[in-house]
């Protein structure tokens, strides 16, 4: 029977513990047995010595010493056999080691090539050991091994190749991903509104867009981790009702601190999310800043619009009222110079007439401011400079506000001319003087500037619609006491005043904007309490080209003729005031309430009259459109037109330029006799 590999291991160990334990074991024995004859000897020594007392000390140690050497030696001799036996058992071990390495060479070589070729990953090389011992166990320990690392690699392999598909897969996915969140994100940015996302639990801001970081006026990255009511709702100061009661919002009015401090209204839309498991609020946001500016401009031009209407209103009635003012006026102050004409200067009679004159004069004055505010007033206009017409004033001026009073000009030089009437301006500019002195009761200053502006846009710098172009802009200024807001929208209306009754008649302003109106000019009014007020007036710049005015003469006119005369005028005084007039001077006169009525009888007759007197306004067809319609009859005669209102300043303008005589009503006998001379003299 063979020796297992074990069993030899096992002989050659027991051999070795055998030898080495026997060797302990005589060597223990040994050394007791001299240690027992060293003492026993010692003791019969010295038993001995006491029976010879003759013998020295140094015999004694001498013969003591001798002893120890002798069994020293003895023991020596044992030790040597021990030590011959020992290394006998060594032989005997190393042989057998010997035999043992022999045996397992080759089983090892064997061995270690197989690991080899599991190392290479080569896996079918079996090993054939059959010693039926250790070895043979291991070859085939060996043999499962590399099935086991075959089968482990292929599955690996497997996995590794299921992995490396699902990574790429992964990558994949998570490109993708941050495609689409790359999308998402420049989505947000370009959206008008801001959106802003809330982490529920601290109110914490974790995501924004571009937009919501302009409106603040920040960078996002300023905004992550801040408080949302850092931001918004600041009223509300850390209580969020949405982030606390899951209150939804839906285009509610919010407000926005921004980052100037400057709080804006906002338009608020937010919702809840889940977003990893964790609540979250996203709320969308529009700036209503320009938004609420637009509602207040529209509130401002509507509140505009209907003032306009209103005083549009007003001017229609009031230039009604001062038509049929002017009616019974020319009546008055017609027959009231005939019969100063027929009354001896001297008389009582002569200066009662005259009284009545005056009354007669004034009310036509305020008949001629009622028409300046309705516009209605035909005026006759010239190029100005408007630095000379002020500078011009400057000598009545200081006069009329009194000493208390300060004038500051600040004229900008080489402004263009305007269209206008200078009489007119001038009233424009005392009337404002004369308010600005009744607002600086204590004294203050009245500063008159012009400047040219160009208005770009039809928003003008008052925030009215102004067309676009040049204007000579004038402003009258004053540190007065100011008006107060509610009655600014007022202070233009006919008879509107403040002032006690012994101080106003509440026709200044009216008249100021009759007259900036009828020059096609704009006035805005700038005041408050305790802030003074200040009139900005814009006069379109001209680009007509300056004509020599017409010289008056006033000198009496002695006139006569035989001249066929109709006059065509809805109100019998005053047809009857023109037969009264003319008819003593020769001239025969024919009368018409309407234009109709006219029109039939220059049909009906071939012998037309010589000059046709006509008013603008009639019943039916209006008197333009009358003297249009007998165009087309071809009559050859002379036209006077005469009006003190007239929607259509225009058609007359061009009916003048035509070789039309025109008469501004209240009529008077004067003003007649010199338009007929003027007629006849062109005729002739």
């Amino acid at each position: 029977m063979k020796l297992s590999f074990k069993t030899l291991i096992i002989v050659s160990t027991i051999s070795i513990l055998i030898v080495f334990s026997s060797a302990a074991v005589l060597f223990h024995y040994q050394n007791k047995r001299i240690q027992m004859q060293i003492s026993l000897v010692e003791k019969s020594l010295n038993e001995s010595f006491s029976h010879r007392p003759y013998l020295s000390t140094e015999d004694k140690q001498a013969t003591l010493k001798e002893v120890k050497r002798q069994l020293t030696q003895g023991a020596r001799r044992n030790l040597k056999m021990v030590l011959m036996l020992l290394a006998f058992s060594i032989f005997v071990t190393t042989g057998i080691a010997y035999l043992l390495i022999l045996r397992m060479t080759g089983k090892l070589a064997k061995m270690l090539v197989a690991t080899r070729a599991i190392e290479s990953g080569t896996y079918e090389q079996k090993l054939q050991i059959n010693t039926h011992d250790e070895l043979q166990h291991l070859a085939e320990a060996i043999n499962h091994m590399a099935t086991a690392i075959k089968e482990r690699e292929s599955a690996l392999t497997s996995n590794n190749d299921q992995l490396l598909s699902e990574i790429a897969e992964r990558k994949k996915s998570e490109l993708k991903l941050l495609e689409q969140k790359a999308y998402l994100k420049n989505l947000l940015d370009t959206v008008k509104a801001g959106i802003v996302l809330i982490d529920v639990e601290n109110h914490t801001i974790v995501d924004a867009n571009a937009s919501v970081a302009e409106m603040i006026g920040c960078r996002v990255e300023d905004m992550l981790g801040q408080h949302c009511w850092g931001f918004f709702c600041p009223a509300e100061n850390g209580y969020c009702p949405i982030t606390c009661h899951n209150e939804a919002l839906n285009n509610a009015e919010k407000t926005m601190i921004k980052a100037s401090g400057e709080i804006i209204p906002i338009l608020k839309t937010a919702c809840s999310i889940q977003i990893n498991g964790k609540k979250h609020i996203i709320e969308s946001m529009l700036d209503l800043s320009e938004l609420k500016q637009a509602q207040n401009d529209q509130r401002a031009l509507r509140e505009q619009l209907l003032q306009s209407q209103k005083m549009e209103s007003i001017g229609k009635l009031v230039g009604g009222i001062a038509h049929d003012f002017n009616n019974m006026l020319s009546g008055v102050l017609g027959y009231n110079e005939l019969a100063r004409m027929k009354t001896p200067t001297d008389s009582n009679i002569y200066g009662y007439l005259s009284q009545v004159s005056d009354a007669a004069t004034r009310a036509a004055n305020v008949t001629r401011q009622l028409l300046l505010f309705s516009r209605k007033d035909p005026i006759e206009k010239n190029l100005i400079e408007t630095n000379d017409l002020i500078e011009n004033m400057m000598g009545m001026l200081p006069n009329l506000l009194g000493e208390k009073l300060q004038i500051e000009m600040n004229l900008e030089p080489g402004i263009p001319k305007i269209s206008g009437n200078a009489g007119q301006l001038e009233q424009v500019v005392m009337n404002l003087a004369i308010n600005a002195r009744d607002a600086m009761p204590d004294g203050g200053t009245l500063k008159l500037q012009t400047q040219l502006e160009t208005v770009s846009t039809r928003r003008g710098p008052e925030h009215e619609e102004i067309p676009p172009g040049s204007y000579v802009k004038l402003t009258v200024a004053d540190t007065g006491i100011g008006i107060p807001a509610d009655v600014i929208s007022n202070i233009f209306i006919p008879f509107y005043t403040t002032k006690p009754k012994e101080q106003g008649t509440g026709l200044g302003l009216s008249t100021v904007y009759g007259i900036i109106r009828q020059h096609d000019g704009y006035i805005f009014v700038d005041s408050s309490p305790g802030r003074g007020t200040r009139f900005s007036i814009y006069f379109p710049v001209s680009t007509e080209e300056e004509k020599s005015p017409s010289p008056e003469t006033k000198a009496p006119i002695a006139l006569h003729g035989d001249a066929k005369i109709f006059i065509v005028e809805d109100e019998l005084i005053i047809r009857n005031l023109v037969k009264d007039t003319l008819t003593p001077l020769g001239f025969s006169i024919t009368g018409f309430s309407d234009a109709e009525a006219c029109i039939t009888n220059l049909q009906a007759h071939e012998n037309p009259p010589d000059i046709l007197i006509t008013d603008v306004v009639l019943p039916g067809m209006s008197g333009v459109d009358f003297l249009n319609h007998i165009k087309g009859l071809d009559h050859e005669m002379k036209i006077i037109i005469m009006t003190g209102y007239t929607d259509n300043m225009d058609d007359i303008q061009t009916l003048v330029d035509g070789g039309a005589i025109f008469i501004e009503k209240p009529l008077t006998p004067d003003k007649l006799i010199r338009a007929m001379d003027s007629c006849l003299k062109s005729a002739s």
